[in-house]
């Protein structure tokens, strides 16, 4: 947090925790998937039904977290976490160098609902691309992100991610929504 931002807070009286962004072990998944499921439930109420996201979220995203870190450690996707005062405040999931022609995929960056703009997304997104540079495998990063999601979409823009596609994707089964894809230089930020 800049100091103007940083005295503002203290004015206020908020209290400064600082934010850690550390690798994520398996004994993560299940506060993982949690968080996940309250980020979906947060921001796709309306894009996705009630149903799924009342009843179902949860284990699906503990489904996915599972298998994810059930991988050996060499092919499992780099996971950070944000830690803010002992908890978890956000996660971002990468596939270094998962395509030829887009490199890395930024598969999830999410922070707890309660947790936003407090600049645990940028931290993220920064270790991600520093990672991504540090691996040497692939100079770009590119993610997807859903279309009418337009908190997320302003984030990317306002962190240098230039639009670059659209797709329709069924993102659970039998519900397919419009997405837009991001790419950054990995290099440049």
């Amino acid at each position: 947090m800049d100091s103007s931002r940083q005295a503002s807070a203290q004015a206020a009286g908020v209290r400064l925790v600082s934010t850690a962004i550390v690798p994520a072990t398996p004994e993560d998944a299940t506060s993982i998937a949690a968080l996940h499921a309250a980020s979906w439930r947060s921001t796709y109420r309306g894009l996705l039904p009630d149903l799924f996201l009342d009843e179902e979220v949860d284990r699906n995203r503990l489904d996915l977290w599972q298998r994810r870190f059930e991988l050996d450690e060499g092919s499992r996707p780099l996971t950070l976490k944000a830690m803010s005062g002992g908890t978890l405040t956000g996660f971002a999931c990468a596939l270094i160098d998962d395509d030829a022609e887009w490199g890395t995929l930024l598969d999830n960056l999410h922070v707890r609902p309660d947790a936003t703009s407090r600049g645990i997304g940028k931290l993220l997104l920064g270790a991600v691309l520093a990672r991504v540079r540090e691996a040497g495998v692939s100079k770009r990063l590119h993610l997807w992100v859903l279309d009418a999601n337009t908190r997320a979409r302003r984030f990317y823009e306002r962190e240098g991610g230039v639009e670059s596609g659209t797709a329709s994707v069924e993102l659970i089964p039998d519900v397919h929504v419009a997405e837009v894809r991001y790419v950054f230089d990995a290099y440049v930020r």
